[in-house]
């Protein structure tokens, strides 16, 4: 069932522009003619309306989307790749500015999928190996010698902008890195699985 309003009321978001800027509109809009009103509510109730989003988000129990947080009947082509815990993330992100991260157990999750991918394969793995006092949270052995190393870094964030252990041993030992976005390890495995290159 799509909620109340749902089909009055749609939005959008535009980067900023000007050198180096980083920041983004985002803005609301009435669908009907002459408006219903809704975006105007918004505005004026914007803090409640961001905390109720925060506790739909934050307080569901699905794995990634259900119709008790995010699905409606309007965003049903959307379904596989809607992601409450992401969501949530941006939401946190927008609040407060915090950087969004994937702790051990979250990185040994998206990754899973990918190791049982690999070993069906042929390809032989290590997950969270201990190299130079660095943890890795997986080793691929190639079949023809040598290894890449791999982690998963949240989507929400690029890879190159955050400091990564496991990158910088990889560069002192000359071994080939890859770092993988956890939605596309959830979404695309596919696509995930090519990115390495084997």
């Amino acid at each position: 069932m799509t909620p109340p309003g749902i089909a009055e009321l749609s939005g959008n978001w535009s980067p900023v522009l000007g050198r180096d800027s980083r920041d983004v509109h985002v803005f609301l809009y009435d669908l009907l003619p002459g408006g219903a009103g809704y975006t105007k509510l918004v505005k004026d109730n914007l803090q409640m309306v961001l905390n109720e989003t925060e506790r739909i988000l934050n307080g569901c129990t699905c794995e990634s989307s259900c119709y008790s947080c995010i699905r409606h009947y309007s965003n049903n082509f959307l379904h596989a790749s809607l992601d409450r815990v992401l969501a949530y993330a941006l939401l946190k992100h927008l609040r407060t500015g915090s950087i969004p991260d994937l702790n051990g157990q979250e990185s040994e999750k998206v990754l899973s999928p990918l190791i049982d991918l690999l070993r069906l394969q042929g390809y032989a793995t290590l997950q969270n190996e201990v190299r130079d006092g660095v943890n890795i949270p997986l080793i691929i052995h190639r079949s023809g010698g040598g290894e890449i190393w791999v982690q998963a870094h949240h989507p929400l964030v690029n890879e190159l902008a955050i400091p990564s252990p496991a990158r910088k041993a990889a560069e002192a030992a000359f071994v080939e890195f890859c770092s993988l976005d956890a939605f596309m390890l959830r979404h695309d495995l596919p696509n995930a699985f090519n990115k390495l290159q084997l």
